[in-house]
């Protein structure tokens, strides 16, 4: 699982597209993203970071609201280990959200009391992974991007499902791990060689 977060002092940033290229290789190939923090879709608007994450309509919204409802859905990162939180509303950290609508494919797991989108989820096609995104964060420098992942309480918790959903459903072999494979083969391959021609 890559949690992607941002924080900042009044503003975000742009995701480059270097950034974007390597994040979705990870998913198509079987990796688990989570995008969370502060102005990460708004101020400035990243229209990059939207697209990876199969969202539309991406901006700033200054909301700071804290009341929240958890979808009907049966899913593992809303009912898993941690818990189940399905069709639950609760209060969590209010602060700075973005705007943001769900695209093709996108579920949505929780919403604000207004009905705006607070997480997003999408299960890719295929062999590939999933992305998600997590609305909201703090500004400034000492605090935390995502304070629901460490205050505690239900939305700590449904991040907890998430982590141990991504880590058991990932296929997704280290990049050391990918090179000694490619030499064992290389290795086996060279054997193999050498046997033909000694017959």
């Amino acid at each position: 699982l890559v949690v992607y977060g941002e924080r900042g002092g009044g503003f975000g940033n742009i995701l480059p597209t270097a950034v974007q290229a390597s994040l979705e290789a990870y998913v198509q190939g079987g990796g688990h993203l989570l995008a969370t923090g502060y102005d990460t879709l708004g101020s400035p608007t990243d229209a990059n970071l939207a697209a990876l994450l199969r969202l539309v309509s991406p901006g700033d919204f200054v909301s700071f609201q804290n009341s929240l409802n958890v979808a009907n859905t049966d899913h593992p990162i809303l009912n898993g280990a941690f818990g189940d939180f399905r069709g639950l509303s609760f209060t969590a950290t209010g602060y700075d959200d973005d705007n943001l609508a769900a695209g093709v494919g996108t579920q949505v797991f929780v919403t604000f009391n207004s009905g705006a989108e607070r997480i997003t989820f999408n299960d890719l096609a295929g062999s590939a992974g999933s992305v998600g995104y997590w609305n909201g964060g703090l500004s400034g420098t000492t605090t935390n991007a995502q304070p629901d992942f460490s205050d505690g309480g239900n939305p700590q918790n449904i991040f907890l499902n998430w982590a141990s959903y991504a880590t058991s459903t990932s296929v997704v072999p280290e990049p050391a791990t990918l090179t000694l494979f490619d030499l064992g083969l290389l290795g086996l391959g060279a054997a193999r060689r050498r046997k033909i021609r000694a017959a």
